[in-house]
């Protein structure tokens, strides 16, 4: 069975997705797949031949800018429909199984 960790990365914050990269690179011997909206996104982040960056489509109106996003923003539905985006690309790949980490 193939499988793939999946990860959305938005916000140039580096800190906590680097850590959940390298848990994965550490922890499984699956592919990881990062979905991300602007190149500076990534700077600085873990690589890996096991590294797929997958740049997604921006969404209209998009501000994900600040703090945390609740059900009752619209914000929150963007960030959902970034990570279908994602899905909807690694399903189109033929993988398997898919983890996603938030």
């Amino acid at each position: 069975m193939k499988t793939i960790v999946a990860f959305l990365v938005i916000n140039q914050i580096p800190d906590l997705p680097r850590a959940a990269i390298q848990s994965a690179l550490e922890n499984s011997d699956a592919k990881i797949c990062i979905g991300y909206l602007n190149d500076v996104d990534i700077v600085g982040l873990n690589l890996s031949n096991r590294i797929h960056f997958q740049k997604l489509n921006s969404i209209q109106n998009q501000n994900f800018r600040g703090k945390y996003r609740d059900f009752s923003e619209i914000q929150f539905y963007q960030i959902v429909q970034l990570k279908w985006q994602l899905l909807e690309y690694l399903l189109d790949s033929k993988h398997v199984l898919i983890v996603t980490g938030k």
